[in-house]
């Protein structure tokens, strides 16, 4: 998936930019998705200051307060209430 970097939030917001040291290991055996909230964790150095969501096949990576909420659109059967 393509990623897109929010970089002017992650400077403004968290002093973050293009230059700043990712100090994480090697891991294996993980889910990307879990690889990315520890690399995410590892550059900010805070938990849960950076985020992402994947929207429309797309990878976004921000600061959580400036992310859009996730919605998830769920059916339920009522047809029995019915």
């Amino acid at each position: 998936l393509p990623i897109v970097v929010l970089w002017k939030d992650l400077y403004d917001n968290a002093d973050i930019d293009r230059t700043t040291p990712i100090n994480m290991d090697e891991i294996s055996g993980i889910s990307p998705g879990t690889a990315l909230k520890l690399l995410l964790t590892s550059v900010s150095g805070e938990t849960d200051l950076l985020g992402y969501i994947v929207e429309d096949g797309v990878i976004m990576i921000a600061t959580v307060e400036s992310l859009p909420e996730k919605w998830e659109t769920r059916v339920y059967d009522i047809s029995d209430l019915l």
